[in-house]
């Protein structure tokens, strides 16, 4: 975005640390067992070798930004916003509005903070100013939330609309889930169905009606498209040396909205 950015073998390294640091989070994803919601059948052992996984591709990400201070400084705190979000636990005991609030947070301190980081360094090599960088990362913030509830509702219908079946290692929790949830009379039957993982077909054809009942698709639409017009909006803001690379961002989110 920014003129007078080179592809140094720095950069690259920062680049290929920030994928790795990625990878760090999805390895710790997997060891995630959320006793809150939804039972896992997976054993101690693979939780392990996951959680032992993730740490060890911290350590790998911070090893190869150690030649960028500031890259190092970012990712610290990135990685303090994940741990913190794994402490937002909020029952299903509790309002479902606090917990579309918490989960929320949860996105916005793990997901969408990395996001965030990637587009500031980035425009930090590109030797942007300070007041263009915050503009940057509160663009890739906004967009790192509205990609995690795209993804969220796609797999939503993947699994409960086209085959809902059961699932062995249990079903993730996701916005579209929780607003379903919160909007059926037949709550209690519906969060009992997902700790057997679907083990009937009336079951099935229950979480169907609940489904078309509640229009979760209109609400997840509505969240998804004010994250990306936040961004948008941000994205407008910075000054940059040159206008096509601008352009062709704001088309590709302009698109995205569709």
């Amino acid at each position: 975005m920014f003129k007078g950015s080179k592809k140094t073998k720095q950069h690259i390294m920062l680049a290929v640390s920030l994928e790795i640091l990625n990878m760090a989070f999805m390895a710790h994803e997997f060891a995630q067992n959320n006793k809150d919601v939804i039972k896992h059948n997976r054993d101690k052992q693979s939780q392990t070798l996951d959680l032992l996984g993730g740490d060890y591709l911290f350590s790998v990400a911070l090893s190869k930004a150690c030649c960028y201070p500031q890259a190092v400084k970012g990712m610290t705190e990135v990685i303090n916003r994940y741990v913190e979000g794994e402490f937002i636990k909020p029952t299903l005991g509790s309002s479902f509005s606090a917990f579309k609030r918490k989960y929320l947070q949860k996105i916005s301190s793990q997901d969408a903070s990395l996001l965030a980081l990637s587009s500031s360094l980035g425009s930090w090599c590109g030797e942007a100013r300070q007041p263009e960088i915050k503009k940057v990362a509160l663009m890739g913030h906004h967009l790192g939330i509205g990609r995690k509830l795209k993804k969220e509702l796609a797999d939503f219908e993947k699994n409960f609309c086209n085959n809902m079946k059961r699932v062995s290692s249990g079903v993730p929790v996701s916005l579209p889930l929780l607003y379903v949830l919160e909007k059926s009379n037949k709550r209690e039957t519906l969060r009992k169905t997902l700790e057997r993982s679907f083990t009937s077909k009336y079951e099935r054809q229950l979480w169907h009606q609940e489904m078309e009942k509640n229009d979760y698709r209109n609400y997840m639409h509505t969240i998804i498209k004010k994250s990306y017009e936040a961004s948008l909006e941000a994205l407008q803001t910075i000054e940059i040396n040159t206008g096509k690379e601008k352009e062709l961002l704001i088309n590709m989110l302009t698109e995205e909205l569709r």
